[in-house]
């Protein structure tokens, strides 16, 4: 499994925030992650609508992450922007595209992906919880 640039720069922007209880702006975002100023900011908009993080616009306005970090998952992000998180093709959505059916492999490709899923769930963004 490999998650897209975007998750990862996502997992960071998200652990960044989880570490401070003040707005940052992007440009701090950016700083502080390695993230360019205009990729964080579309990762930013889609933690926006997907309710992870509030902003605030003007001078001394940035983002927060408006749920605790103990209540985000690690899971929650990679769906945000890696619906097809998966080990195969063919576990994603129960899918199998395959003309002669699904490969004998399937079913282990569907618990791989479900035991990621499990640990993934687990994973919070509260730093003292995951170290």
């Amino acid at each position: 499994m490999l998650l897209s640039k975007e998750t990862d720069y996502a997992i960071r922007i998200v652990s960044c925030l989880s570490k401070t209880d003040r707005h940052l702006s992007a440009t701090e975002i950016s700083a502080k992650t390695g993230v360019t100023k205009n990729f964080a900011l579309k990762i930013l908009h889609s933690l926006l609508n997907n309710g992870i993080v509030s902003g605030i616009k003007g001078k001394n306005g940035g983002y927060l992450l408006c749920k605790n970090p103990k209540d985000i998952t690690l899971l929650e992000i990679i769906q945000i922007f890696d619906e097809t998180s998966f080990v195969n093709h063919c576990t994603h959505r129960n899918s199998c595209n395959n003309p002669g059916g699904c490969c004998e492999f399937k079913s282990v490709f569907d618990n791989a992906s479900q035991s990621l899923k499990e640990i993934f769930g687990k994973v919070t963004f509260d730093n003292e919880n995951n170290l």
